[in-house]
């Protein structure tokens, strides 16, 4: 991007409140790990073991002081980056058009999902690393015989794992879309709700869609698509996938997301940080420039909180 003068970039606020209204509902990374708002871009975190669980005499005799709680928790630190992209708007263009302002918000929209994308393959890769804990399913849920799948006795067996780890019964479950489409073609040859009444659940797959809650935790689809490819002159040859892969992720989720919480990870994102910036380009050219950006880190707080069922499909 060419050189700018102070006087040309500006914080956009009818961009970035156009852009908070309508957050994108594909991307489910900020869901997964739920934003705790810092001041700071460098900054110490606390993780979490099974140590919390410790039992500890809290019976005080009188006079005495109360015994000093003991959380199980270390520290690790946080680093968060800018998140940012741009994209050109040619002046020709934007006078061009019915209403001057339509221009801007859709170049907006673009970048924020540029950079929306790159932040859900950042999370995806945390929740779904190889190294978390992890099973099998009985079968594949999208197994010729569906009969032989067992997705209810997977996920139970799967909170289980993680109760008896932590103490914990995980709150939310987050799958692909291709998943998500497997297991409703599973539900209705089923005839079986997933803990919902099935004449209920009938009628969300009847409008192609899953409950918000399944097996009485929050559902997150994750419906992001990436290309291979990393040029644009590579795209007609490139393949599409989903950016959430095949694994299904059980968490625990914080109700009330903060520094001493225990959950599964959190998104520390500077305050007032996320926004939508506009500038005109210094020179002859006759072009304006919409940027979006965020500065944030993601990280894994207690991977005790996650628990896998790998390769539900074939």
């Amino acid at each position: 991007m060419p050189p700018l003068t102070k006087s040309d970039v500006h914080t956009s606020a009818i961009l970035t409140n156009f852009l908070l209204r309508h957050p994108p509902s594909e991307f489910i990374a900020h869901r997964v790990f739920p934003v705790v708002p810092v001041s700071k871009e460098a900054d110490t975190f606390y993780k979490w073991y099974a140590g919390h669980r410790i039992i500890k005499d809290s019976r005080r005799a009188p006079g005495d002081d109360s015994k000093k709680v003991e959380l199980g928790l270390t520290t690790d630190t946080y680093q968060a980056y800018e998140y940012a992209l741009h994209d050109d708007v040619p002046l020709r263009v934007a006078r061009d058009a019915d209403r001057p302002l339509d221009i801007y918000e859709e170049a907006a929209w673009n970048v924020r999902e540029m950079v929306l994308l790159d932040i859900e393959r950042v999370v995806q890769a945390l929740a779904q690393a190889s190294g978390n804990n992890k099973a099998s399913p009985a079968a594949t849920w999208d197994n010729a015989t569906l009969s032989n799948a067992k997705p209810h006795k997977d996920v139970e067996d799967a909170r289980e794992t993680m109760r008896a780890r932590t103490g914990l019964v995980p709150n939310c479950v987050v799958m692909s879309a291709a998943v998500a489409s497997a297991l409703k073609i599973w539900l209705m040859d089923q005839k079986n709700g997933g803990g919902v009444e099935f004449a209920t659940m009938e009628q969300y797959l009847r409008t192609d869609r899953l409950p918000p809650r399944l097996w009485d935790m929050e559902l997150l689809i994750g419906g992001g698509i990436k290309s291979s490819a990393e040029r644009p002159e590579d795209v007609a040859a490139a393949n599409l996938s989903d950016v959430w892969n095949d694994n299904v992720v059980l968490l625990y989720k914080a109700p009330r997301p903060a520094m001493k919480t225990l959950a599964a990870g959190y998104t520390f994102q500077v305050t007032k940080s996320t926004k939508a910036r506009r500038g005109t380009y210094d020179g002859p050219r006759e072009s304006d420039w919409v940027e979006f950006c965020t500065t944030e880190a993601h990280k894994v707080t207690s991977s005790d909180c996650i628990q896998m069922i790998e390769n539900v499909l074939e």
